[in-house]
């Protein structure tokens, strides 16, 4: 049985929850300082756990997040909800 997951790496949340299309594009959104996590600016190797906010800067725009839940492998879109 596999051992709950307690936190999981940015790039690999933003791509498994359907916020970025590849891990490369959630990487390059972090290098691109477009990811905060609590107000300050991550790497990609940041770890995100339960509770955490996110903003996301997309096209001028400013999205805010909450995490409700970490998962290392990519869900449906139909799932995603349950996770932020």
């Amino acid at each position: 049985m596999d051992a709950p997951v307690t936190n999981v790496r940015i790039d690999v949340w933003l791509w498994a929850v359907r916020l970025a299309k590849t891990r490369a594009v959630a990487q390059q959104m972090c290098e691109r300082e477009q990811v905060k996590i609590d107000g300050q600016r991550v790497k990609s190797s940041r770890l995100v756990s339960v509770g955490d906010v996110l903003t996301l800067r997309r096209d001028g725009v400013e999205w805010t997040y909450r995490v409700t839940a970490v998962l290392k492998k990519r869900v449906g879109a139909r799932c995603v909800a349950d996770y932020y």
